[in-house]
């Protein structure tokens, strides 16, 4: 079980049993050398799964993370928009504009660093 969520593999439990006890012809809890090659003989199709499934798994993790940060960084544009908006319509003078981008600019700036 260890060894398929180490590969990301998020196989139900009872699947990851059946698996191993197909595995284990001697029962003996382990999965030895020539049990495993037994077992890839008679269960291709699932070798090649579990292969294709746990590939790259590291590879995918950092596109994930990477869309994530895209995703982040569109957030805050819309919130960079709204509050632009907003301070636009609120200002009456183009001087209260200038003082509400000076506030904005003294709050943010420290927490942009």
């Amino acid at each position: 079980e260890r060894g398929f969520k180490s590969r990301a593999l998020n196989f139900a439990v009872n699947t990851i049993g059946e698996l191993f006890h197909k595995a284990d012809e001697n029962r003996d809890g382990r999965i030895m050398f020539d049990e495993w090659i037994s077992w890839c003989n008679i269960y291709p199709n699932t070798l090649d799964a579990m292969y294709y499934r746990g590939k790259d798994t590291g590879e995918e993790a950092e596109i994930r993370k990477k869309i994530k940060q895209i995703q982040d960084m569109k957030e805050a544009d819309h919130l960079a928009h709204d509050l632009m908006n907003d301070l636009l319509q609120r200002s009456a003078t183009p001087g209260q504009l200038g003082n509400g981008v000076m506030s904005l600019n003294r709050y943010l700036g420290p927490a942009a660093q």
